[in-house]
């Protein structure tokens, strides 16, 4: 009941002959579907839909499953050059709504605007992560209840961390590392922060009190821009958090499959920051906007922490006085 299309892009500066180029939505069975033999000419794009392509006739080749799926892109000529050249996993994609990189051929992925066979549009704003603190300083007490995870709406209007599906509002989550499930009524004014912690900031009031003066952040109020406690836990190494919205499944167990807004998988080896890892410092976003991605390590940084608030501005570039 739909029509499903990919898009391929020649990031290369000479064309790119598609024989012997297969498409596929399993690792287990790379040529579920033969690329016609066409040329994509140095940076430009081509793309085949299920109806004339990757699944016509409908019972060969493959469909894509909007509640989550994966494509792969292989060259198998049959020789030593077998291999697979590109490939995506992806959870679940709202209806118009396409997964594409951008800028186009760039190496991380954005939901868009459809675009096909036309460069990649803007990137959607939503909200997103801003700080991290995955690791508080080694040196001070009570270090597991001075994590934290900051969210940021970049936009202009109030974003509700729920989404209504028929007469319900179904909260938002965090995924991953960090598991917490909002309630409805929640959101988050323009260019507005709130904060969630490890620990419940309404019921044990010692482990509030020692975060509020910690990072001297006194606006933090519960229920209004602080929230907790999560479930999981951040590891001081790798790991990956998410933040999801659910859309009505039509598939059985879960009632909702799950769309992924931003995701940061952090680390503390380079080109991460390392001293946000025991150091004191937090992991925070350098742009916080939609065209830089949260799995980006370019667009991360260490920062003084500062749990709700913006980021801390730079030092004033001031020359010295003439000599």
């Amino acid at each position: 009941d739909s029509n499903d299309w990919i898009e391929l892009y020649n990031t290369s500066g000479a064309g790119i002959n598609l024989s012997n180029w297969y498409l596929s939505d399993t690792i287990d069975d790379l040529r579920k579907w033969a690329i016609p033999g066409t040329v994509i000419p140095a940076h430009h794009r081509v793309s085949f839909d299920e109806v004339t392509g990757f699944h016509n006739p409908i019972t060969s080749g493959f469909g894509l499953n909007h509640e989550g799926e994966q494509a792969v892109l292989s060259y198998l000529p049959g020789t030593s050059q077998d291999r697979i050249v590109d490939c995506i996993e992806f959870k679940g994609q709202e209806n118009n709504i396409s997964l594409g990189r951008y800028p186009d051929g760039s190496a991380y992925w954005f939901r868009l605007t459809p675009s096909r066979d036309s460069a990649n549009t803007n990137p959607i704003p939503d909200i997103l992560f801003e700080e991290i603190m995955y690791h508080p300083d080694n040196n001070e007490e009570y270090t597991y209840d001075d994590e934290y995870i900051e969210l940021y709406n970049p936009t202009s209007e109030q974003i509700n961390l729920h989404s209504v599906i028929g007469t319900y509002a179904i909260p938002w989550r965090l995924n991953g590392a960090a598991n917490y499930t909002f309630y409805p009524g929640i959101s988050i004014p323009a260019d507005g922060r709130i904060v969630i912690v490890p620990f419940h900031p309404l019921i044990e009031l010692d482990r509030y009190n020692d975060f509020i003066f910690k990072y001297d952040t006194f606006t933090l109020t519960y229920g209004v821009n602080l929230f907790g406690p999560w479930s999981g836990n951040l590891s001081n190494e790798s790991e990956r958090i998410a933040l999801e919205k659910p859309r009505l499944s039509e598939q059985p167990g879960d009632p909702f499959y799950w769309i992924i807004l931003d995701e940061v998988t952090y680390s503390d080896q380079n080109p991460w920051p390392g001293s946000p890892d025991g150091g004191g410092d937090s992991l925070r976003r350098i742009n916080s906007d939609q065209y830089h991605s949260g799995n980006d390590p370019e667009n991360w940084k260490a920062d003084i922490p500062s749990p709700g608030e913006p980021n801390w501005a730079p030092e004033p570039n001031i020359p010295p006085p003439p000599t």
